[in-house]
């Protein structure tokens, strides 16, 4: 296992008897502090991203009530209660939550999902008449209506963007 070091990615994998409810369990953050200072918390101090505060709002409700207010907040733990990570991975996060948090919750109504799998340079762009590999998978409100597009760095652009529609190929 590698050593967990300032700027790893850890995942948060607590004793499940022993912290029964914990939100921090599963989630992802970064190391920012290592101090054998004799916190009885732990040792190695993490860092959470702001965006857990849309995933995950029992989370962030947990940090305000126990006094810690501030996102870059540092919560210690100890190192057997780490899981260091090769990359980062986006937590779950609802469709329903990723809308609101690119379109606010009043600007979209309804959510179309693409069917098939996203493998990236597989499919053409969904631009019309690009026809360069795609290689992101974007969300554009069209009207209320929040829609998936397969397409090439160059469209990209459009990710995030509320407008009257996409120009897709037909």
């Amino acid at each position: 296992m590698p050593e967990i070091i300032l700027g790893s990615i850890v995942t948060i994998r607590l004793n499940p008897e022993k912290y029964p409810n914990s939100p921090f369990q599963g989630k992802q953050g970064e190391v920012v502090l290592i101090a054998n200072d004799e916190n009885h918390d732990g040792p190695i101090g993490v860092s959470f991203p702001d965006w857990y505060e849309i995933a995950d709002r029992d989370f962030f409700r947990f940090l305000r009530d126990y006094g810690l207010r501030e996102k870059t907040e540092v919560i210690r733990f100890e190192g057997n209660e780490l899981e260091i990570e090769a990359d980062w991975r986006q937590p779950e996060i609802s469709d329903e939550r990723l809308c609101d948090l690119l379109f606010d919750q009043s600007m979209w109504h309804t959510r179309r999902v693409l069917r098939r799998l996203f493998i990236p340079g597989f499919y053409e762009c969904m631009y019309e008449e690009c026809e360069k590999k795609a290689f992101f998978r974007i969300l554009v409100n069209c009207y209320g209506v929040v829609v998936d597009f397969d397409v090439c760095p160059e469209h990209a652009i459009w990710h995030g963007k509320s407008c009257d529609g996409f120009p897709a190929k037909k």
